[in-house]
């Protein structure tokens, strides 16, 4: 998975690609970012924040050409987003 080259931009129309995927439960998930800012993967929505106080994947801030992983051991659909532009949204359903 990537975060796409002029995510930052709200107008590149790409974010995080594929916006939406599918996974087997324990995968792992990497994503890299591709775009010349930082960004973070968090899960949660722009609208409700952090599912918690203590959100099941959090990257913190991913530097440019920076990488990120995550396993997904759980079944389950998870939203995330990146915490400063509310335009850059992705889904991961587990199953």
């Amino acid at each position: 998975m990537e975060i796409a080259k002029g995510a930052s931009d709200q107008n590149n129309g790409q974010f995080y690609v594929p916006a939406e995927t599918q996974l087997s439960t324990g995968s792992t998930v990497k994503w890299t970012n591709n775009d010349n800012t930082i960004h973070t993967v968090t899960q949660g929505t722009p609208a409700s924040g952090s599912s918690s106080t203590n959100p099941l994947f959090d990257s913190g801030l991913i530097q440019a050409a920076g990488t990120f992983e995550h396993t997904f051991n759980e079944a389950g659909s998870f939203d995330y987003y990146y915490t400063l532009h509310s335009w850059m949204t992705g889904k991961a359903t587990v199953g």
